[in-house]
């Protein structure tokens, strides 16, 4: 039994609703199911009772209510107390990137507010540099996706999230996608050692193989000096994805470009004006020769209805 078995008790006995728990503390319904019935089960009692859909909690749940937020309130006051002791304390958090990015800063700026005498350090990386970081004791406690299997790291839920598919407006893609048809589709995934990746890889597994790609290699350009789809057409035209692919380094299925290849390409760079004139005379032809193949691409299949029609 810890104090988030009662925090979430707390909470539920407010809301009078697991759904409406589970969105405040961003934390799955099962999770919270599972919190109140390992209380019940813990102390042998019944906390509520259903009717009419409704969550009514009973006169043990309400002795138990009282207790709960007593201790709470102890627990509060002796954390509030241990780290006003520490002189200038230092945590450690790291987080994966995900986190990171979407969490990390709301969290280090409540703590800001809250306990200015902290001074956090933060790690950024993938789910398995931040559990080795917490198993080595250089890092304080992580936060990360997925599931951890090391039996020596004490885990606790912190919140759910989702996996979102994300592709072209005009990418031919339902709505609803199953796994087995996603797992036919080229993928951009994160490196090994990310749970996300990880997750997706156990997923296609499951059903019987995957298709993922390893590195992807982010250029974020000054827009004021050069335009996107100009550097594409440079890197495409003249200088050769083929070319740029035997700059990568790595094992096989597993080369990346370092940064400082990427920055080694030299392309042409003219006015930005001269950059938008070339763009837009270039971006019809683009467009046709596009259609042209799509054109092209449908006349096997219609071949074959014409041969299934007569021949057969």
């Amino acid at each position: 039994m810890t104090i988030r078995h009662l925090k979430v008790f707390v909470e539920v006995c407010e809301n009078s609703s697991i759904t409406k728990t589970a969105e405040i503390m961003h934390i799955a319904q099962p999770a919270i199911s599972q919190t109140i019935a390992d209380i019940e089960k813990y102390y042998n009692v019944i906390l509520f009772n259903r009717i009419n859909q409704r969550l009514v909690i009973t006169e043990t749940g309400k002795i138990l209510l009282q207790k709960a937020k007593e201790v709470i309130a102890n627990f509060d006051e002796f954390e509030n107390l241990a780290i006003a002791t520490l002189e200038n304390p230092i945590i450690h958090i790291g987080a994966s990137l995900t986190f990171g990015i979407t969490h990390l800063p709301r969290i280090m700026n409540y703590v800001k507010q809250n306990y200015p005498n902290v001074q956090l350090l933060t790690t950024i990386n993938n789910s398995k540099e931040i559990e080795q970081g917490v198993l080595d004791g250089t890092i304080d406690f992580g936060i990360v996706e997925g599931s951890i299997s090391n039996k020596n790291i004490k885990i606790e839920n912190f919140i759910d999230d989702k996996l979102l598919i994300v592709c072209g407006y005009d990418y031919p893609i339902n709505s609803k996608i199953t796994i087995t048809e996603l797992a036919r589709e080229k993928l951009l995934l994160r490196e090994k050692g990310s749970s996300s990746r990880d997750h997706l890889e156990h997923l296609f597994n499951l059903n019987g193989k995957f298709f993922v790609d390893s590195h992807v290699a982010i250029c974020r350009l000054n827009k004021e000096l050069l335009l996107p789809l100009y550097a594409l057409y440079q890197l495409y035209y003249f200088v050769g994805f083929k070319n740029i692919e035997k700059m990568a380094t790595g094992q096989s299925g597993q080369i990346e470009l370092a940064p400082d290849t990427i920055g080694n390409i030299k392309i042409p760079v003219p006015s930005i004006q001269e950059q938008k004139r070339i763009v837009t005379e270039i971006m019809p032809i683009e467009e046709e020769i596009e259609k042209l193949q799509k054109e092209i691409d449908e006349i096997p299949a219609k071949k074959q209805a014409i041969l299934d029609k007569y021949l057969k």
